[in-house]
């Protein structure tokens, strides 16, 4: 590793980590889990950028000046907001959000504790490539650390990513009925 502490062609993850080795799944599935989540917030933004521009192409969509910057949760928020309006408002649009989001809610609040953990590898073991995740900043650690916020590693890794996934699909597919119900 250079001396100024930045990574060098020929580095090893060790050499970068210097928190002991980990196994490379690990990270690759940290990473589907951070690529989820992103697809996730692409298809909320998606969505409301449909329910306020009455359902211009997203190209030409003047409500995602409206949205940039807009936190995850507020969005979700105008969602509802949205699916509220009017005399009666779609109920059942409504419905099915209000029980979508609350299950994507869990997820993130479990995608957050797993991407913004500080990664150790097991101090008991240093030669094992199993990583304990360890909250440093969320709310609840303000009581104190808490260790093994992702009791499984990567499996438990793989199986969050998974699940956002198909949360994101389910919600683009529920997003086309929407659609295809308005065009009618």
């Amino acid at each position: 590793m250079g001396v100024s502490g930045d990574c060098t062609e020929g580095d090893t993850p060790e050499d970068v980590f210097p928190f002991g080795r980990f196994d490379e799944g690990v990270f690759a599935e940290l990473g589907r889990v951070a690529l989820g989540w992103s697809m996730l917030e692409n298809q909320t933004h998606a969505l409301l950028w449909m329910l306020v521009s009455d359902h211009r192409p997203l190209m030409h969509n003047p409500s995602r000046v409206l949205i940039a910057g807009m936190p995850l949760v507020a969005q979700w928020d105008a969602v509802e907001a949205m699916l509220s309006a009017g005399p009666t408002g779609n109920i059942e649009a409504l419905e099915w959000f209000k029980k979508w989001r609350q299950a994507a809610d869990k997820l993130r609040v479990r995608r957050n504790e797993a991407i913004h953990a500080a990664w150790y590898s097991d101090w008991v073991d240093v030669s094992s490539p199993s990583a304990i995740a360890v909250d440093v900043g969320s709310r609840k650690a303000r009581l104190g650390q808490r260790w093994d916020v992702v009791p499984g590693g990567k499996d438990e890794l793989s199986e969050l990513a998974t699940t956002i996934g198909r949360h994101q699909i389910e919600l683009a597919e529920w997003q086309n009925q929407q659609l295809l119900r308005l065009n009618a």
